[in-house]
């Protein structure tokens, strides 16, 4: 789910919220119907481009420099507060787990 998919184009989203000072996750779920985890990971991937922060951690992942850092800790690092979430979302983007990508083992 995108940023995008949950408010439209940013024209209607303008005028959606013009003068409102209201706005909260529990207005927005009700609002899009949707679950405030969702609509926090939609404003989440908006405001960092996407996969950026994924592909930063592929890009330490295979850089031999790091092999000795805990992939945790790069994934907070990242900004990544759920290690499951972490590592589900880059198997997705990927299709290899962290770890796969850092033995250099070939997507499956």
């Amino acid at each position: 789910m995108t940023l995008r998919h949950l408010i439209g184009t940013p024209p209607s989203t303008h005028r959606a919220f013009r003068g409102r000072t209201d706005f909260n996750l529990r207005g927005a779920r009700d609002r899009w119907q949707t679950s405030p985890p969702s609509i926090a990971r939609a404003f989440s991937s908006s405001r960092t481009g996407g996969n950026s922060g994924l592909a930063r951690a592929h890009s330490i992942l295979i850089n031999p420099l790091h092999s000795r850092r805990a992939i945790s800790a790069i994934a907070f690092e990242l900004g990544f507060n759920d290690l499951s979430y972490f590592n589900r979302t880059f198997r997705r983007c990927y299709h290899a787990t962290p770890s796969d990508v850092r033995s250099g083992l070939k997507p499956k």
